[in-house]
């Protein structure tokens, strides 16, 4: 297990609670723990918002629960839960030290909104910051078990995103909704729930240029989910007549998932622009802010991976923050302070890494050397992207 100076470290980096990146690391083990064991890997299904983080994209929300679709009921047996996670308890315990209490496993079954049977575990864990002694007061985590998912594309492995230095990710691949599936669940929910975590990861999964979604693909599963659930297909409109839920949630929801509150506005105006995209297709390509000159590259390493210090790297995240929520910046070198819309990160042929952006207040294209900034912090002001945003990290 990982020392409390590295959560500590990843808690500055990131600009969150100690709790939250604490939680964030021990849903990659555990994770691990269901993928390595026989009965669940091969037939247990990974979804929801975690899924996002942990397996297709690192800068998403950080999310709190896991959330799985199973293929039979007999999955759904109390004994049966409480044995795995009893072994996978023993694994995690010897694989990296991390401690599940046995005593705290609970299992709760229900019956869902549809009429069918379905699951609530929950789990309590000791990891790198936790109290020593005593189990009453150690954090718990939730695990839902769904079994009347429809599941219509093929499951996906991808490799647990786990950013520690004690990486679990030889031990097994997590089997999830693939990309287009695990995205036309989250606009199904937008449009059944209208909650402000739907919209953000909605928005957020649309600005990705990373992920190359099939747009015909997920209309069809859109239609698929929908008509599972007797629902109508989601429009604007409806989503729009929901706007008081969805902004009077929203700090509520995310303050704590996010390193800073993006403005409401910039995604809920953003709506439109996706629903377009849904229905047409249309959406114009961006250029990127600049050629590559020789010898240089583009730079999507993650964060903590940068042979750069601690300081600059905090700088860094906030940077790479704020531009995938299209949100300014305040740059501050050792003279003075440039607000900017940050775009891209290529290292140079003399080995320097470059931050490339726009300055907000005459709109012309500026570069900043990594090791001359002094500080970086996110603002309330949004903006329209005008180039390619380059700065998310790939996994």
């Amino acid at each position: 297990m990982v020392s409390k100076k590295e959560i500590m470290r990843v808690t500055r980096l990131c600009g969150l609670k100690p709790q939250v990146i604490e939680k964030d690391y021990v849903l990659g083990w555990i994770l691990a723990g269901i993928y390595q064991h026989a009965s669940l890997k091969n037939s247990w299904i990974f979804k929801g918002g975690t899924s996002f983080r942990k397996c297709h994209f690192e800068t998403c929300r950080f999310s709190e629960d896991l959330d799985f679709t199973i293929p039979e009921p007999s999955y759904l047996n109390h004994d049966f839960l409480i044995e795995v996670f009893r072994e996978i308890s023993d694994w995690l315990l010897d694989r990296c030290g991390l401690e599940i209490p046995k005593s705290l496993l609970s299992f709760e079954f229900y019956t869902n909104s549809r009429g069918s049977k379905s699951c609530q575990g929950k789990l309590g864990y000791r990891g790198p910051i936790g109290p020593l002694s005593g189990y009453r007061s150690l954090p718990r985590l939730k695990i839902d078990l769904t079994l009347d998912e429809i599941v219509v594309l093929p499951p996906i492995q991808r490799i647990i995103h786990h950013h520690y230095s004690d990486n679990p990710q030889e031990d097994a691949p997590a089997r999830c909704y693939a990309p287009e599936e695990a995205f036309a669940e989250k606009i199904c929910a937008l449009g059944r729930r209208a909650i402000s975590r739907d919209l953000y990861d909605v928005i957020n999964i649309f600005r990705n240029n990373d992920i190359k979604l099939n747009r015909s693909v997920l209309n069809d599963l859109l239609q698929k989910k929908c008509e599972h659930r007797s629902r109508p297909i989601p429009t604007l409109t409806d989503v729009q007549a929901k706007r008081n839920n969805l902004e009077t949630t929203w700090e509520h929801m995310l303050v704590h998932q996010l390193q800073e509150l993006p403005p409401f506005e910039s995604y809920f105006n953003a709506l439109s622009k996706f629903f377009d995209w849904l229905k047409t297709g249309d959406l114009p390509s961006l250029p990127a802010i600049g050629e590559t000159v020789a010898g240089e590259v583009i730079l999507r390493e993650p964060t903590m991976s940068l042979p750069i210090n601690l300081n600059t790297q905090t700088f860094l995240e906030t940077i790479r923050f704020c531009a995938v929520n299209h949100m300014c910046v305040d740059l501050q070198d050792k003279q003075s302070t440039h607000r900017i819309e940050p775009y891209s990160l290529h290292r140079s042929k003399d080995g320097d890494i470059v931050l490339h952006a726009i300055r907000d207040i005459d709109g012309e294209h500026c570069s900043y050397k990594t090791n001359q900034i002094h500080g970086a912090t996110a603002t309330q002001q949004s903006f329209i992207p005008r180039y390619s945003i380059e700065l998310r990290p790939k996994l």
